[in-house]
Formats: structure tokens, sequence, C-alpha cells
């Protein structure tokens, strides 16, 4: 019984628009049973976009400057220097400890009379 009309619904829908599609002139016939089902990318797509072609600066830059180095200062190593205990009246390495302090001297070399 319910084959029946659905088949009876189905028939008069074909009826229908088929009638309609000629009356229009269409000549054609369709028949849409059920919902559309919209899967997959749109039917209709924009325009695509229109880039313009690549913007060209020109700019004339300055010839490179170019400058002498200066000549390096040589760099004088500092001056060696002993320390002195004036307490055991002699210099570090040969006293470990000073109880006053040690004195910074400028190192001479032996036999230097200064």
């Amino acid at each position: 019984m319910k084959s029946a009309f659905v088949a009876a619904a189905c028939g008069a829908a074909f009826l229908l628009f088929a009638g309609g599609a000629q009356a229009h002139g269409g000549g054609r016939v369709g028949v849409w049973i059920g919902a559309p089902i919209l899967v997959g990318p749109p039917l209709v797509y924009p325009y695509p976009y229109y880039y313009g072609p690549p913007v060209v600066r020109e700019y004339n830059y300055p010839p490179p400057a170019y400058r002498e180095p200066e000549p390096a200062t040589p760099i004088e190593p500092p001056a060696p220097t002993w320390y002195y205990c004036r307490a055991a009246r002699a210099y570090y390495p040969y006293v470990n400890t000073c109880p006053e302090g040690w004195q910074a001297v400028p190192a001479q070399p032996p036999g230097d009379p200064r």
C-alpha cells in the first residue's frame, strides 16, 4: 500500500514538472526527488584576483666610499712588576707571605744598575 502511494506521488510530481517545463518553452523534462546534497567546491567561482605588474623602483646608489685604514699602533706589553716585602727584605716568590702587604716595584733584570 505504501509503495503504491509513493509511486502515485512520484507520477504526479513528474507530470506537474513536465507540464510546467513545456509551458515555458523549455522542452526539457526533469524529476527531482529529495533534497539537494551540497558536497564539494561551489559551482560558481569568484573572479581570479589580478596581480598587476611588479613595481620597479630605480634608485641611484652613491658609489661606495673607500677610506684608507689607519695605521695600526703597536701595543706595548705592560711593564713587568715584582712584589717586594719590606718586613722580610725579599721579593715574591722567595717569600710567600708578607705581614704588612706587598709593594709593587718595576722589575729590574739582574745586573741593571738603577
